[in-house]
């Protein structure tokens, strides 16, 4: 009988360790199904990521391109090619991705063409930027182009991630249909293995003596055990745990019957796994103390820190029996730890930190003294010790420190000749705690002369009066302001000139070229003479009537200068009307017409404005196409700063721009900026009247109204001529 029973038992053992191994077998196959499913959600959400940073990447090129030609800043075309290269390693992860998906990877080979098409734009747009003369313009097609084919990428894209959609709820359905059933696979396996092992358990030979002596001992090991706030666990000698106490029982939230199938490693903290296994392992192997700090995973799935320590029990021949362990709970004591440790970090790093400003704050300041040409000085007013910074040693050709700063060494340094002033101003300064400023001349090391000028404040500083203050090289001031005042004399002199330059033409010169005039008419008038006599007093009647033309438009591009003259607020269409009715005669004989707009309100120099307009005009009509009646249009509108072709930095924001339009003979606009410098014509004397100097009065004009004229035009075809005046004048 006994020895059936103990084969019986040898059976039953095996028959259970094969089916623990089966049980083992089934519970990997689900969790290895478990992550199949997992990998596929994560590969779908990869998918869509990838979808979408490959439309983010052709935005970003298409946001650079357009900075690009709006600044043509070389730094827009890097960003621009970045893009475009990370979009490229976008689709190359899709082809790898999609490879398993024919659909989806028909559609990325659909994406990738609508791509390649708007890149191809983009391209195109770059490379005619620089070859057309208004891109804006010119390009309006291609940006419109551009922005449907933009339009079809992204609703492709929002397809395809629909499409991945599809798919990633299917396989989050699948993962959680697969992690439902799991536990309930493992529950089940566990229930049936502890339910084999307590049938085998049950069949083995009892020792009856061997079995009162262990429950007797265990029962108050037991009573003991479960009398601690501390988890008590004991394993055999293979380090299987088979014994609780009720702390542990808590803690864990297991039963009786599950501790037999609980891993205590599955627990365990990941970050601390490797660690503890390999202490544990090596107490097994080694019989040693194992000790060891780690995270433990509570019955509400929360880790908290533990010290686990556990002691070998060992037979008379020194066989290790069984393992007792204990693991005491120091979550509080590590949050304590912790924060104070964060607490210190966190006052080294604020340590460090205003170290670095510090350092920074003086790197500064050492070097605004260098370039200020400036020293700085602290003297202790109790003791008579003084601090002098780096520069302020260079200051007086030395090197830093290579003396120690007193008041008499800094005396030393003094020019003979304010010597006794300084040490003056310095005995005033400490007696009366008030610094005396004063300019002096110092002598440095190295014979070198310079003014200086000394500041500073008293502050009290721990029960101390400190003087804190600077001293400055003054020298180049000094210079600069003799050059300026040299400079203002010499302009004096030229304005006197110029006074008397303008007398000399508004009377000396023109009334001998108005003699001239007199005496040549009478000549003509009174005098027989040939043909060749009157020709010749003909020509010189025309010379000194364009001298005294010439002479007239000199002295109003000077006076165009003036700028005391006192701003008026008037209506353009009443000065237009003036000077419709000063040209009369000139539209008459030209059969021209003049329509105006409505005119804004503005404040302008009066006399200045209405000889801007008559110049204007007037050459609308003088430079008129023969055969053509001429025809002026005057408008105004505001506009933006931004919306003004021009190099010059403009102050304000909002402007008038008035514009006159003619139908005349027009000009090449690369002589714009040309027909606007002093005595700059583009036709003869013989074809058209004039000296030159009408426009470039019109644009001192704007610039003494803070404002810009220009002008555009085209051979035959007409000008026209903008003035930006400010809104705000």
């Amino acid at each position: 009988m006994k020895k059936t029973t103990i084969r019986f038992s040898d059976f039953l053992f095996i028959i259970t360790t094969f089916f623990l191994l089966f049980l083992s077998f089934l519970s990997y196959n689900r969790i290895a199904k478990l992550n199949e499913a997992a990998e596929w959600v994560n590969h779908s959400t990869t998918v869509k990521l990838r979808l979408n940073q490959c439309l983010t990447n052709l935005v970003d090129a298409e946001s650079s391109q357009r900075g690009y030609l709006l600044s043509k800043r070389q730094a827009f075309l890097v960003t621009y090619k970045d893009a475009l290269d990370r979009m490229q390693r976008n689709f190359t992860r899709l082809d790898s991705l999609l490879n398993d998906n024919p659909e989806q990877y028909k559609n990325l080979d659909r994406l990738k063409q609508l791509t390649s098409e708007r890149a191809r734009m983009l391209e195109y747009v770059l490379g005619q930027s620089d070859s057309v003369a208004h891109p804006s313009d010119y390009f309006i097609e291609w940006f419109e182009k551009g922005r449907v084919a933009m339009d079809t990428a992204r609703n492709f894209v929002r397809y395809m991630t629909q499409q991945e959609n599809k798919l990633l709820d299917k396989r989050i359905e699948q993962k959680n249909q697969t992690e439902a059933v799991t536990p309930l696979y493992s529950l089940f396996f566990s229930v049936v293995a502890v339910c084999l092992v307590v049938i085998f358990y049950l069949r083995l030979r009892k020792q009856t003596i061997l079995r009162f002596s262990a429950q007797e001992s265990e029962a108050k090991f037991r009573l003991l055990a479960n009398s601690m706030p501390q988890q008590v666990w004991t394993t055999d000698e293979t380090g299987r745990l088979n014994y609780f106490n009720e702390t542990a029982f808590d803690f864990t939230g297991i039963s009786q019957k599950e501790l037999d199938s609980f891993d205590w490693f599955e627990n365990i903290h990941p970050d601390d796994l490797e660690e503890n296994t390999r202490r544990w392992k090596l107490s097994l192997s080694t019989g040693k103390e194992f000790y060891s700090e780690h995270r433990f995973k509570n019955r509400q799935g929360e880790y908290r820190w533990h010290l686990s320590r556990a002691l070998s029990q060992k037979n008379e021949a020194g066989k290790i029996i069984m393992w007792i362990g204990t693991s005491t709970d120091i979550q509080d004591q590590k949050n304590v730890s912790r924060q104070l440790e964060q607490k210190v970090k966190e006052r080294t790093e604020q340590l460090n930190y205003l170290n670095n400003e510090l350092q920074m704050q003086n790197s500064i300041f050492a070097h605004a003294e260098e370039i200020a040409s400036m020293g700085s000085y602290k003297v202790n007013i109790n003791s008579g010790e003084m601090r002098y910074s780096d520069n302020l040693f260079r200051l007086f050709g030395c090197e830093p420190g290579e003396f120690v700063p007193t008041f008499d060494k800094f005396v030393s340094f003094v020019h003979p000749e304010d010597r006794d002033q300084v040490i003056k101003d310095g005995r005033e300064t400490f007696e009366q705690k008030r610094l005396v400023e004063h300019v002096y001349r110092i002598v440095t090391k190295k014979g070198e002369i310079k003014y200086c000028r000394s500041t500073g404040n008293f502050i009290e500083e721990h029960g101390k009066t400190i003087l804190i203050g600077s001293v400055q090289d003054i020298s180049k001031d000094i210079s600069l302001n003799e050059s300026l005042q040299s400079k203002n004399l010499e302009l004096e002199r030229s304005n006197a000139e110029l006074a008397s330059f303008s007398y000399i033409a508004s009377h000396d010169l023109q009334e001998p070229l108005r003699k001239i005039q007199l005496f040549a008419n009478r000549i003509l008038e009174e005098q027989t003479l040939n043909e060749n006599s009157k020709n010749y007093f003909t020509r010189i009647i025309s010379a000194s009537t364009r001298m005294q033309r010439l002479i007239d438009a000199l002295l109003s591009y000077s006076r165009a200068n003036t700028s005391d003259i006192a701003m008026e607020v008037v209506e353009l269409n009443k000065l237009v009307d003036e000077v419709k009715d000063n040209l009369h005669e000139f539209i008459e004989e030209k059969k021209g017409s003049i329509i105006v707009g409505s005119l804004p309100v503005v404040k302008v120099i009066t006399i200045q404005f209405l000889q801007l307009l008559t110049n204007l005009i007037n050459n609308a009509f003088k430079y008129s196409k023969k055969d053509v009646p001429p025809v002026v249009h005057i408008d105004a509108k505001i506009v933006g700063r931004e919306n003004i072709q021009t190099d010059i930095l403009l102050p304000e924001t909002k402007y008038w721009e008035i514009s006159i339009q003619d139908n005349g003979i027009g000009f090449e606009q690369q002589y714009e900026n040309k027909i606007f410098e002093l005595f700059q014509r583009l036709h003869g004397r013989s074809e058209y009247e004039g000296t030159g100097i009408g426009l470039a009065i019109c644009k001192k004009i704007m610039h003494n109204h803070h404002g810009l004229i220009t002008a555009v035009g085209k051979p035959g075809e007409g000008s026209t001529f903008f003035l930006y005046l400010p809104v705000t004048l």
